[in-house]
């Protein structure tokens, strides 16, 4: 039951980044404060990492955007068109890369227990030749 809960709190968590960044903040800030669980500690920092670099994105591009209103005719030129589509591919990545995220929050265990799976058979393979 533990662990449907960390997982649900984990999914919260990075519903909260689509859904935007005031949510984010409210819950992943006390997803991060009040957690004693270290894996809902760390599904924050995760997020929060992504919704920094998405920031940078987004802040760029509208900078551009906003220094380059300052100029005649640039709303009709190619660097606005350059501004309107990198705009939709950040969306869209940002879409993506949440969903990939939130994915592997729910079949995380089964990953996990694949790597210890094969750590355990190569431990036993390397115990046996060196008995050779």
């Amino acid at each position: 039951m533990e662990r449907i809960k960390k997982k649900i709190f984990n999914l919260g968590i990075w519903a909260s980044v689509f859904a935007g960044y005031l949510a984010f903040a409210i819950v992943g800030g006390l997803c991060f404060l009040k957690s004693e669980s270290e894996e809902i500690k760390a599904t924050a920092k995760r997020a929060l990492i992504v919704v920094l670099i998405f920031v940078v994105i987004e802040m760029f591009l509208s900078a551009f955007n906003y220094f380059a209103g300052m100029f005649n005719g640039y709303y009709g030129s190619g660097a606005y068109s350059f501004y309107s589509v990198a705009s939709k591919l950040v969306g869209l990545a940002k879409i993506i890369t949440v969903v990939v995220f939130a994915v592997l929050e729910i079949f995380s265990d089964k990953f996990l227990k694949n790597k210890e799976n094969k750590k355990e058979e190569k431990s036993d393979s390397e115990k046996a030749e060196s008995e050779l």
